[in-house]
């Protein structure tokens, strides 16, 4: 819209102008005819003055129009590539919250076989091992381990903080 008010100005311009160039024209014929002189020299010189302003305004317009769609172009296409960046945003961001939506692992999972009715055998009441009461035995005896007494008895606390059963370390250990 602002080319167009930019043209009708430079058209108000053009037609002001030559009005008066009409009208000195007019006021020259008037003389000439007075005085007796030849005015069509300088009409024409009048007339290729106007021409020449009139093609020079419609050159500057087509440079114009050219020049903003070349703009255009340019904004569509960075509007192309803010869909695009729009479409990657929201697959990262469903992907991270499916990431996000994941259960931890477990430290530790140890399978135990299940025992059959069969092979039960009534056991004499013996007192439930805890993790802390195997945590001490291990700790107790560390000091005076050696060798593969002593990695034995590391690894035995590290399957406690991995919380492996008790019960299960202090076999594996002979505690």
């Amino acid at each position: 819209m602002s080319e167009n008010i930019e043209q009708t100005v430079d058209l108000n311009r053009i037609e002001t102008l030559l009005v008066d160039l009409n009208k000195s024209l007019v006021a020259q014929q008037e003389a000439a005819a007075e005085a007796d002189v030849d005015t069509n020299d300088s009409v024409e010189a009048i007339a290729k003055g106007a021409d020449a302003i009139v093609a020079q305004n419609k050159e500057a317009v087509e440079s114009l129009t050219k020049g903003m769609d070349s703009i255009i172009e340019r904004l569509d296409r960075l509007d192309a590539l803010v869909a695009k960046f729009d479409e990657l945003d929201a697959k990262l961001t469903k992907g991270l919250k499916d990431l996000g939506d994941v259960p931890a692992a477990p430290k530790a999972v140890v399978a135990e076989p299940e025992a059959a009715p069969a092979d039960v055998q009534p056991a004499e009441a013996a007192p439930a091992l805890t993790k802390g009461m195997v945590m001490d035995k291990c700790l107790a005896e560390l000091p005076g381990a050696i060798g593969d007494r002593k990695a034995q008895l590391m690894k035995g606390i590290a399957r406690l903080d991995s919380n492996f059963s008790p019960a299960q370390v202090a076999a594996d250990l002979n505690l």
